[in-house]
């Protein structure tokens, strides 16, 4: 396989979840950014549109719905930096059971949702290995 990259080794961006319902713990699907198939996640932007996230608002990123699969994202990761002055969430900390080659178009999927309504863009980056 070959690591595709942008100019400049920049990863590149792989998936989308535009205005996620923070308050949900309902499947919420990315959208894949471009054509790909093997791909190696490694950096989630999350960016607050509107409302803030609750200090209780907790879940993970899966390969599959209803939080099965593989966990990209530790269900125990907090999004409250979304409501921050920053509103910003930037997550490295990714599961080792992705550590190979990922082929599902992920999910996100909050145990715990936001005590008040809050929507945020979320951005996934990685190295597409086809």
């Amino acid at each position: 396989m070959t690591i595709v990259r942008t100019s400049a080794g920049v990863n590149p961006l792989l998936f989308v979840l535009r205005s996620a319902n923070m308050q949900s713990t309902s499947d919420q699907q990315f959208v894949k950014n471009q054509i790909f198939t093997n791909y190696i996640m490694n950096r989630v932007i999350a960016i607050r549109k509107t409302g803030a996230v609750s200090v209780a608002c907790v879940g993970g990123i899966y390969s599959g719905a209803t939080k099965s699969g593989d966990a990209f994202v530790p269900s125990s990761q907090s999004w409250i930096n979304l409501s921050g002055s920053g509103k910003l969430v930037t997550i490295t900390d990714f599961s080792l059971a992705i550590a190979d080659a990922a082929t599902a178009i992920p999910y996100l999927s909050l145990t715990t949702g936001s005590t008040g309504a809050c929507t945020a863009d979320i951005f996934i980056f990685g190295d597409i290995l086809d």
